[in-house]
């Protein structure tokens, strides 16, 4: 809990903080990028990706860093206040929400598979010229990405901006930030996942509940389309 005496961080120390860690995670990918397309305008598919991992890697240990850091300054040094990070409360509606994310997902691979199947198949070739790249992709899709992520936007953000408002703001700033580090093509897309893991996240009183929705919305998009591969359906 919060030392009464402690005040808590103002809305423009947050939005800048928040502001500030992603545009650090941003600086592996963009040095990285840049060094190797400077380069060649020809990367190979499989050198590629292995960027992207390394990159990735990179920005989620920044933002884990930032996680930690900001969970323990909005905590007054509990970090685990700072983060939200306690047992879920009011299960069923967390439950029903897992249920709906689940549907969602499925709903997703479907579209992609349909509209953008050259890019699904090929994931399927990194797949097979490089199992241990693919394993690292998962690796990060379906851990990292949802602890750093939930950590920051519905863990330390969220705790800090609900000391000043209610739990619609919150949802909103939170999940508006949140989206806004995809691509702009899909950020409708995103918009109902978004409200999903909000939704989760303020009925659970914890940010575990949008942890664990985060993580199976990840896996059911990620080995999907790979087990429908394997039973010959696509």
């Amino acid at each position: 809990m919060d030392k009464p005496d402690a005040p808590s961080k103002s809305i423009k120390y947050l939005i800048a903080a928040a502001f500030g860690w992603e545009m650090l995670a941003l600086l592996p990918a963009l040095l990285l990028f840049r060094t190797e397309y400077g380069k060649s305008r020809v990367v190979p598919l499989v050198g590629q990706g292995l960027l992207i991992e390394i990159a990735k890697l990179l920005g989620y240990s920044i933002v884990f860093l930032g996680d930690y850091i900001q969970g323990r300054i909005v905590g007054h040094g509990n970090l685990r206040a700072g983060l939200g990070y306690q047992p879920s409360a009011r299960r069923p509606i967390v439950v029903l929400m897992a249920i709906l994310i689940a549907a969602y997902a499925i709903l997703w691979d479907v579209i992609h598979y349909v509209y953008f199947r050259d890019l699904v198949y090929q994931r399927f070739v990194i797949d097979e010229s490089s199992p241990w790249l693919s394993l690292t992709h998962a690796f990060f899709s379906v851990l990292l990405a949802p602890l750093s992520e939930e950590l920051f936007f519905r863990g330390w953000l969220w705790i800090g901006l609900r000391k000043h408002w209610g739990a619609l703001p919150t949802g909103v700033l939170t999940g508006m930030v949140w989206i806004g580090m995809r691509s702009p093509q899909i950020w409708v897309w995103f918009l109902p996942v978004a409200v999903m893991l909000s939704v989760a996240r303020h009925f659970g009183q914890s940010v575990r509940a949008s942890i664990a929705l985060h993580m199976l919305y990840s896996f059911i998009v990620l080995i999907s389309p790979r087990a429908l591969n394997a039973a010959g359906l696509l």
